[in-house]
């Protein structure tokens, strides 16, 4: 399945309905890539060009089972796992766009008050995109 790009509040919304608010889902996988690297002479390429963050959410409720959030140019991963001793499911998040920038956050009512927090996952991009996977 091919990408589809999250541009307008619109499109916020659209993909949140999809997923049902990621009301009873979780983090699968995360996978990040800066563009730094380091070539076979040994010489390194030391800018993180990409910064591209991909997460596989998993819903027990949504339509989609499983989808592939995609954000490009990151700014900001602030992640916090739950440990064994508790879940981690999802029961609501906030998704918004201000000021040029999309916010991710595993709790709702997100403020850009909020940050920087110790509380919860959020992610900062400067844009998003998302597929359905199997």
């Amino acid at each position: 399945m091919e990408f589809r790009k999250i541009c307008t509040d619109k499109d916020i919304m659209d993909f949140m309905k999809e997923f049902d608010f990621f009301h009873d889902s979780c983090i699968k996988e995360i996978h990040y890539i800066s563009g730094c690297f380091v070539t076979n002479d040994r010489s390194m390429h030391p800018i993180n060009s990409k910064r591209k963050l991909s997460i596989v959410f998993e819903s027990q409720q949504a339509k989609c089972k499983s989808i592939e959030l995609l954000f490009d140019k990151i700014v900001e991963l602030h992640l916090i796992p739950e440990t064994e001793e508790y879940d981690c499911i999802i029961r609501g998040v906030s998704f918004k766009r201000i000021n040029d920038f999309f916010y991710w956050a595993n709790w709702m009512d997100f403020s850009l008050d909020d940050l920087p927090i110790d509380l919860g996952t959020y992610i900062i991009a400067k844009s998003v995109s998302w597929r359905e996977t199997l």
